[in-house]
């Protein structure tokens, strides 16, 4: 199942036009969102 999943998203991806350095960038940005939220008690 989750192969699956990751199959499904690799694709959106490729869909969108999106390289693996654009998709690294904005995930390690909204990573940094998310642990200053956890760190603030979001």
């Amino acid at each position: 199942e989750l192969i699956d999943i990751l199959h499904f998203l690799i694709n959106l991806f490729i869909f969108t036009g999106m390289n693996e350095k654009e998709v690294f960038s904005i995930f390690k940005i909204k990573n940094k969102i998310n642990k200053e939220r956890q760190k603030n008690g979001y």
